[in-house]
């Protein structure tokens, strides 16, 4: 963002006096002239640098791509998976940020929670000790749906530990190091890979259609383009869990 610069201009008026002695010669000398200041520019106030920041998915523009190639490459996305970080910028003001560091996740600056039990993605969570047998987690959106060669599956995506990366405010530009736990399940059909949450968009009520809590009510966390919408309400049956593995998201801006 470009800086604002003040710029005052200040006219400076010379008075010449020339004396004539003792001033018998009759003449009334003439006052000095007195400058009238100008108005004063003020500068527009100072913008703060960032402390938090949101990735979120939108369908437009973005893909994902499991894996160097095959038919699960330029798999499009739908809409409300996110991650919100702190940011410790070295600069103060917008214009002076510099490369902040950012750390996280931490609480959804946006109105989807995503953090949740390992156990049940229906239940949210601050702290494992509400879990009971599970961990309390981030993720990285609700259940992602994928059919790629006929063959359909629904991925969960868990944030494992940490994360690193950068952003440049004044940029717009930013790049971090995530690690996810994909978990794979065996689709429902390949129509509808993942269960779904009949809300009709993101934040609106619902009731899941097809897993293990197929009927029972939920909130729309995602919505995808091809297979309905998603929730963490609805996850995928726990039967058809397939396996896991914990594998780099390098996520970037454009």
């Amino acid at each position: 963002m470009p800086g604002y610069h003040a710029v005052v201009m200040v006219a400076a008026l010379a008075l010449v006096g020339a004396g004539c002695g003792d001033n018998d010669n009759g003449t009334t000398p003439t006052p000095a002239a007195t400058a009238t200041p100008g108005p004063t520019a003020t500068a527009p106030p100072q913008i703060p640098c960032p402390e938090q920041i949101t990735y979120t998915v939108e369908s437009a523009g973005s893909d994902l791509d499991i894996g160097w190639t095959g038919i699960y490459h330029d798999q499009v996305l739908g809409t409300g998976g996110s991650l919100s970080f702190a940011l410790d910028c070295p600069g103060q003001f917008l214009g002076q940020c510099g490369v902040c560091p950012l750390s996280g996740p931490i609480a959804s600056t946006t109105i989807v929670d995503n953090r949740r039990c390992s156990n049940g993605t229906q239940t949210t969570c601050a702290s494992d000790a509400e879990c009971g047998s599970g961990t309390c987690e981030f993720y990285f959106g609700a259940p992602l749906p994928i059919t790629g060669g006929g063959v359909p599956i629904c991925v969960t995506n868990q944030v494992a530990g940490a994360v690193t990366g950068t952003v440049s405010p004044e940029l717009g530009q930013g790049a971090s190091d995530i690690g996810i736990i994909f978990t794979s399940f065996v689709g429902i059909s390949e129509t509808q890979p993942c269960p779904v949450c009949d809300g009709a968009s993101v934040g609106a009520a619902g009731t899941c259609r097809g897993g293990d809590r197929d009927g029972q009510p939920c909130t729309t966390d995602g919505t995808t383009p091809f297979f309905g919408n998603t929730s963490f309400d609805c996850p995928p049956s726990a039967s058809a869990d397939i396996g896991s593995s914990t594998l780099p998201l390098n996520l970037t801006t454009g």
